[in-house]
């Protein structure tokens, strides 16, 4: 990353705001934990943030958009959205295909603490999906197909998406509209199982959902930004998470964290066979050109140094073992004696 990359800065509301930070739009704050509704937050800092707003520990943060809040009123469970966007309209937090926003230390925290009381972490957002929730509601979530494939059994019951909703332009048979309408299934889904299961949200313990809405975005690459497609896909997904808000606030009796973060990525490399059939979208107005490097687990820097002075240590004593022997006198070796003894007895 150069200089002009680390340097790109924005004035926004009176504060400065890094180019590569995310909108954080926070829908649920049950004890006002968070200054302003709307805000900008390094896209490295979120999972930590949360971690934070439950009252877990967590890494030092720039992030200073936070109340101190009481220690013993938090929310029970977290729920948030990474709607991703193509690049130019929301002008934040450029990613490219291969990046994701991570909550992988949020749960590491809630497992870490909470794993024998049976939290329920559900981490479709990251990168490394996760699911851990009790016994009897992974059973139920089990039946949830976790490929297209399944997805059109579902969507043609009478309470799916597809039929409680508007579709306007948008076509299930398209794969591209498809796979837009089976992520909003699957949230749908899952909190369907989850408030069947209702013992499992009131144990206690803090919940973590984490989702992502790339569908929206596909249908912005191909059909266009200023489609009809795009305008009625943006629309429906505003539609639907409003009631899944609603829904959650009401499995959590209205003490849950809602969050919504508003990402931009690049074009995909490939598209469906059926997608490039269709009509493209206009060209990104920008590449990747920040060489982002993949994210990296906390424990690589030790690991690393493990492998690293290991490998010179053994280097340097088998360098030092063939000088010696290479060096050493043929007398002093007491293989050298052993056998010119026996060839004098001989």
């Amino acid at each position: 990353m150069n200089c002009f990359s680390l340097c790109a800065i924005f004035l926004f509301s009176g504060h400065l705001v890094l180019a590569e930070d995310c909108l954080l739009e926070v829908i649920r704050d049950p004890f006002n934990q968070f200054k302003a509704q709307t805000s900008h937050v390094p896209a490295r800092e979120i999972s930590n943030v949360l971690s934070v707003s439950l009252g877990m520990s967590a890494e030092p943060i720039t992030y200073m958009g936070l109340l101190p809040g009481k220690l013993f009123h938090r929310a029970s469970a977290s729920l948030t959205i990474v709607w991703e966007f193509m690049p130019g309209i929301i002008e934040t937090c450029p990613m490219s295909q291969h990046e994701s926003i991570s909550f992988r230390s949020t749960r590491d925290n809630i497992l870490a603490e909470y794993d024998d009381e049976g939290p329920v972490v559900i981490d479709y957002a990251s990168s490394i999906k996760l699911t851990k929730v009790p016994r009897t509601l992974d059973v139920s979530l089990d039946s949830i197909p976790r490929t297209l494939d399944g997805m059109p059994n579902l969507l043609h019951q009478e309470d799916s998406v597809l039929n409680s909703y508007d579709p306007g332009t948008l076509n299930a048979t398209e794969t591209v509209d498809l796979n837009f309408f089976g992520e909003l299934q699957l949230i749908k889904e899952v909190f369907d199982k989850v408030s069947q299961n209702y013992d499992a949200v009131v144990d206690g313990t803090p919940d973590l959902y984490s989702f992502v809405l790339s569908g929206s975005r596909e249908i912005q690459e191909v059909y266009g930004v200023d489609s009809q497609k795009a305008q009625d896909a943006y629309r429906l997904a505003e539609e639907f998470l409003q009631q899944m808000y609603l829904k959650v606030d009401s499995l959590y009796n209205k003490n849950v964290l809602i969050t919504l973060v508003k990402v931009e990525k690049d074009a995909a490399i490939r598209r469906s066979v059926r997608a490039v059939a269709a009509s493209p979208g206009p060209t990104p107005k920008h590449e990747d050109k920040y060489n982002l490097a993949a994210e990296y687990s906390s424990d690589f820097p030790v690991l690393f140094n493990i492998i690293l002075w290991l490998v010179i240590i053994l280097t340097l004593a088998i360098i030092a073992i063939a000088y010696m022997l290479g060096s050493m006198d043929p007398g002093d070796t007491i293989i050298y004696r052993m056998t010119s003894q026996r060839i004098k007895m001989d």
